[in-house]
């Protein structure tokens, strides 16, 4: 059975813009100080924004768990046109400044 492999790169600026939509869809409420930085783990996909100071000295991060990141990234890429197969076997994980998302599908012999 033949399988194939796709890697699919997201740099800082896609993850964050792809978090901020998915934010928005989801209603999710955020910060409205500037993001002064997105952080990556680095041993598990999450993401956090990293905000300016609000008027009162409060500094804010949000955390975006594995499963929102991986949602935000799906949102990203189909309301984008990139083709994702379901029954595709899919990992995300952060790399550098970024994150990827491997997609693994397994061809069957009907």
């Amino acid at each position: 059975m033949p399988t194939e492999t796709r890697k699919i790169q997201f740099d800082a600026d896609e993850i964050r813009a792809a978090l901020i939509h998915y934010a928005l869809r989801t209603e999710m409420r955020l910060p409205k100080e500037r993001i002064d930085k997105v952080r990556f783990a680095k041993d598990s996909p999450n993401v956090t924004f990293i905000y300016s100071r609000s008027q009162d000295g409060e500094k804010r991060e949000v955390i975006f768990t594995e499963q929102r990141v991986a949602a935000a990234i799906f949102l990203y890429c189909h309301t984008r046109g990139f083709p994702l197969p379901r029954a595709a076997e899919k990992v995300i994980r952060n790399e550098g400044s970024g994150t990827s998302m491997m997609i693994r599908l397994v061809h069957t012999d009907t």
